[in-house]
């Protein structure tokens, strides 16, 4: 099959209008791409920045509480009075954690 001069020049003048725009395709898809990576690194940038938020974690919230050591009370069936005590011992209820009392009572002279 043979192709005529008019039909080449005809061809030829098709692939230089396309090529306009291939090149503006191309462009636009080379930014889509580079948009996309910038979105996926701002995602991974937030996201590790949530992830590292050690502001919970310093509070002790989203941290299981450690086992309670069955003592008498909790045999008498006072379980959430016994498990109270132990971790205001230990200060894991949120509290101030205080071991003795002293009550000073002066005379009323």
């Amino acid at each position: 099959m043979t192709i005529s001069m008019n039909e080449r020049s005809i061809a030829i003048n098709e692939i230089l209008s396309i090529n306009d725009l291939k090149r503006l395709v191309d462009n636009e898809m080379n930014r889509q791409k580079i948009r996309c990576d910038l979105s996926l690194k701002a995602y991974e940038t937030a996201r590790a920045d949530a992830m590292a938020d050690t502001s919970s974690a310093k509070q002790g919230l989203g941290v299981p509480l450690p086992l309670v050591v069955r003592d008498d009370s909790w045999r008498l069936g006072a379980w959430s009075v016994s498990s109270a005590h132990q971790r205001r011992a230990e200060g894991l209820d949120g509290g101030a954690a205080i071991s003795r009392v002293r009550l000073k009572v002066s005379s009323g002279d």
